[in-house]
């Protein structure tokens, strides 16, 4: 789906597989069971939170992008431009599309 979905223009910055490949695997690690969802809730004192910092601020930040994109299309639904554009312009604040280097 998300080839086809980048084979259109609007989507043809990659966001999307870039998306899937840096962020799917963790945020599953995170949500879903398995072994790194049972390291993150042990410790050496029993069952409970084990999360290493780094990896909570990047579960964090995807789950705000996600959020934010769906703010976005709700915002697209609602047929205002006005409301669309500001949730665009606070999108591009957070979130720069990349540098072309």
């Amino acid at each position: 789906m998300i080839a086809a979905i980048e084979a259109l223009p609007e989507f043809g910055e990659g966001a999307f597989s870039s998306i899937k490949t840096y962020a799917w695997g963790p945020m599953c690690d995170f949500a879903h069971t398995g072994a790194l969802h049972l390291q993150r809730w042990q410790s050496q004192d029993g069952i409970e939170q084990n999360f290493d910092s780094e990896e909570l601020v990047k579960f964090l930040n995807y789950s705000e992008l996600f959020a934010a994109m769906s703010g976005l299309e709700m915002a697209q639904m609602s047929k205002d431009g006005n409301i669309e554009e500001s949730v665009f312009e606070l999108i591009q604040k957070r979130w720069p599309p990349p540098v072309e280097v």
